[in-house]
């Protein structure tokens, strides 16, 4: 009876899936906390905050983001990474950060940058994922769906070909059965959680936590002006957040530039757009574009794309936006 019982517990779909599990390490480590944006990353990430896990300089308190090293990824600034990653291994043992799209930022290659790195990374459905960015980022739904499909499959590759000890996490199993995946990230990260302490992680695992959504809820305005003599102007600013936007640009539904939305605008203070340092005016030359090629600005590593994007470069050429008048 006891057998049929076990073999009954193993076709129990639970949701996760332990990859490298004999190389994860029992001592000193970093807790590498990713997936596709929109996914629980900040449910996972609280969940390890609440065991005692350090997480870094969180932003807002509710998304768990290390402002730090977000920025210094953001930034592409290695040199300042490296220095924030031998700080943190000195003062901690065990400690992790949380950042979606880590593929984006990250190279399997530069993993080894982190000490004994252990990844994991939240999964959801993709319709799910782009119904939030529709709600929060009122982005186009064509435009969520593609993105959430093409980061899923990247993520996927990103922890197949990574080689390190990874936990593989559906977002709708957690939710469904909490304490088994505070069991299971307790166990393949070797966490210890007493009574009370284990209580509060699956308490924290929630779906559709207000606070989080308020946060999530990106006020960001922006517009693609036109594009001219090679250049492509526009702009884009968070409401009550004086410093510049990460933006990328996207060439035919690819990253092609990242940037900063930096630039002084007489017309955007004008228009009581913060102080009017939020124009961006980017060279395309040199850049695979051509008269067909469609021409996308999005927040970077959200899917918030700014009005008048999304067009052929001809429509940007000969249809030129004022932006500011769309503040």
């Amino acid at each position: 009876m006891a057998d049929r019982e076990d073999d009954q517990a193993d076709l129990i779909n639970c949701g996760l899936v332990a990859l490298n599990q004999r190389d994860a390490p029992a001592g000193p480590r970093t807790l590498l906390v990713s997936g596709v944006a929109r996914s629980g990353t900040s449910m996972l990430a609280s969940v390890l905050l609440i065991a005692g896990v350090p997480m870094g300089s969180t932003a807002d308190g509710v998304v768990f983001e290390d402002v730090e090293v977000a920025q210094a990824l953001e930034d592409e600034d290695r040199s300042r990474l490296r220095t924030l990653v031998r700080d943190r291994n000195a003062a901690h043992a065990v400690w992790g950060f949380k950042r979606p799209n880590l593929h984006r930022h990250v190279l399997v290659q530069q993993l080894s940058e982190f000490r004994a790195p252990v990844l994991l990374l939240t999964f959801r459905d993709p319709v799910a994922i782009a119904r939030r960015n529709i709600v929060s980022n009122k982005s186009f739904v064509a435009e969520s769906l593609r993105h959430a499909a093409a980061d899923l499959s990247a993520m996927t590759d990103y922890v197949l070909r990574a080689g390190v000890p990874a936990l593989l996490v559906s977002y709708e199993k957690a939710i469904a059965a909490p304490r088994r995946l505070v069991e299971a990230i307790s166990e393949f990260v070797s966490l210890q959680p007493d009574e009370r302490t284990a209580a509060r992680m699956v308490a924290a695992v929630a779906a559709d936590n207000p606070a989080y959504r308020q946060v999530a809820r990106v006020q960001l305005k922006g517009f693609v002006d036109r594009a001219f003599n090679g250049r492509l102007y526009g702009w884009c600013a968070v409401a009550g957040r004086p410093d510049p936007v990460p933006l990328e640009l996207l060439l035919d539904g690819r990253v092609a530039a990242r940037f900063h939305a930096d630039r002084y605008r007489e017309d955007l203070e004008k228009a009581g757009i913060g102080s009017g340092r939020h124009g961006f005016e980017l060279d395309l030359s040199g850049l695979p574009v051509t008269q067909d090629t469609v021409v996308t600005v999005r927040l970077r590593d959200h899917d918030f794309a700014l009005a008048h994007s999304g067009r052929p470069l001809r429509q940007l050429q000969d249809h030129g936006g004022q932006g500011a008048a769309h503040a």
